[in-house]
């Protein structure tokens, strides 16, 4: 068995927010240099396109030329101009041919350039731009499959723990309760941004049911949505979900789902929390809303003992190398956390790549401080690091079926199976041998994949997976 535990199946439809925008916007911006100016304009275009279409193909009347020239000419600006002719040319040439999407006005704009970074760029938003979740989630499992083909591991075997996302791009909450409370100026907005989260429910769900048993999702929760916590509350006893996402650099403060927080500490949910200084954050700053001293204070406050929680990333790859900026205040943090609560507090390797020769980084140096971690002395935490990509968000720098086995290369076989089978199992909950033994957010997913099948809404070509088979009535 074979667990990526920090990945993602979401498409950007399901995802896209006036404040998913703004965050792209922040986070390419680096990554794009000399064609930064590109950016602007190419979210416009592209947020036309989902707002009216909501499909990744262009099936509006408008000429896609004419459609992206209007966008350009809200950038009078030189370097704008003389860019003008070749992407209109690229667009004439995919609408020509009957084939305009996107995904594939992207991959053309990116591919010119003679750049790794462009490509892989491309490559992040050709997947984001698949045009229902379902594509974006077989492209995961074809990714794994193909990473760990020398492993000889099935396809029932291979499982995936999907994080949503929940951005918004102010707090909603403030206005009151419900969304009607909200005033009428701004309730349009409002109910849109809601609406693209529920999308992505439903979306992810419906991966489950395509591979049940293979897909164990979490529930992202943000408290500046109205009725977040009865809604978190009712996906997990009748959703299918196994677990809370959490992702304060959005904006909010731990202790702002400290409710959330005290209901998987009694029922045994485990926790996913976005930790590094970088990723998705509303404003500069917010990355401190991430930090393990910040979860600390609340687990003590809320004497939340039983809680089984994740630090995503680990509080990120630099924090492994020799002397890297505020390692004390991440990674030393988690360690120290780790010892305190053992069997309780977890950290991945999600988004990892620095160890793979991709900067100046020595990528010795990083094995060094993983493999120290998964080596079994007293005090050590190899029991408590779980392997995860971070997929599709990790394609800005690295393609999933790389990631695999660029790890199990540098880690002995049994360092490899300990991260990517037994610690995620003991973080999930789950018993593969005896899954009616499993905790309380297993075996609710076991009952709703039971009462679904009998339903009749599993997929036609739906396989279980193998640890499934182990359960009563399957």
């Amino acid at each position: 068995m074979r667990i990526n535990a920090h990945c993602h199946v979401f498409n950007l439809q399901s995802v896209f927010t006036p404040g998913t925008k703004k965050i792209l916007e922040n986070r390419l911006r680096a990554l794009l240099k000399d064609f930064a100016i590109l950016l602007q304009p190419v979210l416009d275009f592209v947020e036309v396109i989902i707002v009216n279409s909501r499909a990744a193909t262009l099936s509006t009347p408008d000429d896609p030329a004419r459609l992206f020239s209007e966008t350009l000419d809200r950038y009078r600006r030189p370097e704008v101009d003389e860019l003008r002719t070749a992407l209109q040319e690229t667009i004439a040439r995919l609408d020509h041919r009957r084939r305009f999407s996107i995904a594939a006005f992207l991959e053309d704009l990116f591919s010119a350039p003679a750049s790794v970074t462009l490509l892989d760029i491309a490559g992040f938003i050709s997947v984001g731009f698949s045009p229902n979740m379902d594509e974006v989630t077989d492209n995961l499992f074809h990714a794994m499959a193909k990473g760990l083909e020398s492993a000889d591991i099935h396809d029932d075997e291979l499982i995936i723990v999907p994080l949503m996302m929940d951005i918004l791009s102010e707090n909603w909450s403030d206005y009151g309760g419900e969304v009607e409370d909200i005033p009428d100026d701004r309730r349009d907005t409002a109910e849109k941004e809601l609406a693209v989260f529920e999308t992505q429910r439903q979306g992810t769900t419906r991966q489950c049911l395509r591979h049940p048993g293979r897909v164990l999702p979490f529930y992202a929760v943000n408290p500046w949505r109205p009725g977040w916590f009865t809604d978190f509350v009712k996906a997990i006893e009748h959703g299918g979900f196994v677990g809370l996402k959490a992702y304060p650099s959005l904006g909010y403060l731990v202790g702002d789902i400290a409710k959330a927080l005290d209901y998987c500490n009694t029922h045994g949910i485990p926790v996913m929390t976005h930790c590094n200084d970088g990723g998705f954050k509303n404003d500069a700053g917010y990355e401190k809303l991430c930090m393990p001293c910040e979860w600390e204070r609340v687990l003590d406050a809320y004497k939340l003992d039983n809680l089984r929680l994740c630090f995503g990333h680990c509080g990120g790859d630099n924090k492994f190398l020799p002397r890297a900026k505020d390692r004390s205040k991440w990674l030393s943090e988690i360690k120290n956390m780790m010892s305190k609560r053992p069997g309780k507090i977890y950290a991945d390797v999600s988004y990892h790549t620095v160890g793979m020769g991709l900067n100046w980084f020595d990528k010795s140096d990083y094995f060094h401080m993983l493999e120290s971690m998964l080596t079994p002395l007293d005090g050590c935490y190899s029991t408590q690091i779980l392997f995860g990509t971070d997929y599709f968000l990790s394609m800005l720098n690295l393609r999933e079926d790389e990631y695999w086995p660029y790890f199990a290369d540098h880690l002995s076989p049994a360092q490899f199976d300990q991260i990517t089978s037994t610690n995620p199992a003991a973080f999930l909950g789950l018993d593969p041998q005896h899954p009616d033994n499993s905790t309380e957010n297993i075996t609710q997913h076991i009952d709703w994949l039971r009462r679904k099948r009998d339903e009749g809404l599993w997929a036609t070509d739906a396989k279980p997976a193998n640890w499934l088979r182990n359960a009563k009535g399957f």
